[in-house]
């Protein structure tokens, strides 16, 4: 989504007419595609969530019931919230 967002502000940005960008209308319009292009970019880069990520392996998958999936991990450090063994299950 955001690469589509940012080739949408690129085709705003050039293919609208001058005499929007003159308007107090198009202000509004580049304080919010700059808004959208700088988060954009921010989500593209993995900047979002990048303090909350933990590094972990999994100690097992198993099927306990048809339609679910159960995965076990061990996180390297405390992940707030969370034990250390998470125990999570996906239908």
């Amino acid at each position: 989504m955001p690469i589509l967002y940012l080739v949408l502000v690129f085709h705003a940005a050039l293919l609208a007419p001058l005499a929007w960008w003159q308007q107090p209308v198009g202000l509004l319009m580049v304080l919010l595609l700059t808004g959208g292009s700088i988060a954009g970019i921010l989500s593209l880069t993995g900047k979002i969530g990048q303090s909350r990520r933990v590094k972990g392996s999994i100690l097992s998958v198993s099927a306990p019931a048809a339609g679910i999936i159960e995965v076990k991990c061990q996180l390297e450090k405390k992940w707030q919230g969370h034990s250390r063994t998470i125990c999570v299950r996906y239908l």
